[in-house]
């Protein structure tokens, strides 16, 4: 399991009336038939966490799908990685690089129904044509190909139901690539960011603009924060104790089924 799905229904514009009853349905169809599984592995320390012998393996990166932390390029560049909706930050961003005119930024990802109209709008606007480049859906490593060079990840996220307790994979991502972050304050990737020294926790868009306008106007500090980030992603990657207990426990399964 790697969300809670009826938090995750709260977030979405099509769950209203019979199909958040029906979504609804489904997911608590989905947890209780997770709570009879002979394993039921999930990907953060959250979810379900009221069942016995529920085993964490957690969802950090796969490095082999990653580019190596390197050098930056000339000009500041933000990347983001993931679904594109206004809840994970879609308009915060435009309005932080458009707020920070030496930027620009690459998104990667599949943008939500609801938000298309605005965000072609965004877009075609004069304060960011041509300053933010549309990717679309693609293969995980052509994704994060583009955040070779960038020299930021962000990370705008909603303070959602969804969001509140959940730590986002693409921060693990983004450390392991060797990018500074610039996050809201959910607790989680906050915390993080904070302890790691790897990026800065914003209010706002328009604060993260200040930051990125910082940035750019002065290195020393991004260049400290993106060293924080790989010393951070060192520690991020899985555990062989949770791989181990993954493949004991696959093991006993399928041992008891040949028995």
């Amino acid at each position: 399991m790697h969300e809670d799905y009826e938090l995750v229904l709260r977030d979405r514009a099509w769950a209203a009336g019979p199909r958040a009853l029906g979504g609804r349905l489904w997911a608590r169809l989905g947890s209780a038939a997770a709570r009879r599984a002979d394993l039921l592995v999930v990907a953060d320390h959250h979810l379900m966490s009221g069942v016995a012998g529920r085993l964490v393996l957690r969802n950090v990166p796969d490095l082999t799908m990653l580019p190596a932390p390197g050098e930056r390029e000339p000009r500041p560049r933000a990347v983001y990685v993931g679904d594109l909706r206004a809840s994970r930050g879609l308009f915060a961003m435009l309005d932080a690089v458009a707020a920070a005119p030496d930027w620009s930024l690459d998104l990667v990802g599949p943008v939500a129904v609801a938000d298309e109209e605005a965000f072609a709008a965004r877009l075609a606007s004069p304060e960011l044509r041509g300053r933010v480049r549309m990717h679309g859906r693609r293969p995980p490593e052509e994704a994060w190909r583009l955040a070779r060079g960038a020299w930021v990840g962000l990370l705008l996220l909603d303070d959602t139901p969804a969001f509140r307790e959940a730590m986002p994979s693409k921060l693990y991502e983004y450390l392991a690539c060797g990018l500074a972050v610039v996050t809201t304050d959910l607790p989680r990737p906050a915390a993080l960011v904070r302890e790691s020294g790897a990026g800065v926790v914003v209010r706002d868009a328009a604060h993260a603009a200040t930051v990125l306008t910082g940035w750019s106007e002065d290195t020393d500090d991004l260049v400290a924060r993106r060293d924080a980030a790989r010393a951070a992603a060192a520690d991020l990657t899985a555990g062989q104790d949770e791989l181990d207990t993954f493949a004991a426990e696959v093991a006993r399964l399928a041992a008891r089924v040949r028995g």
